[in-house]
């Protein structure tokens, strides 16, 4: 199990708070392949979010509000 601490005490914290659904994503990427469907995110999406990443890091080292 995973732990805390928390104010000297040690906390579990239950494993669903910690489910992000990356096993999910992974089992539904895997069966697109073997399928041949669509890839469970569009491919525009995944370069929109890459691109909004690279722009936060440029807000963040220039230290400006940079459109997105």
């Amino acid at each position: 199990g995973v732990s805390l601490l928390s104010q000297g005490r040690k906390e579990a914290i239950k494993r669903s708070v910690l489910d992000k659904g990356h096993a999910q994503e992974v089992q539904s990427f895997m069966e697109s392949l073997r399928a041949g469907g669509a890839s469970p995110i569009p491919f525009e999406s995944i370069i929109a979010t890459t691109r909004a990443t690279f722009r936060l890091v440029d807000s963040l080292k220039l230290g400006l509000a940079l459109d997105v």
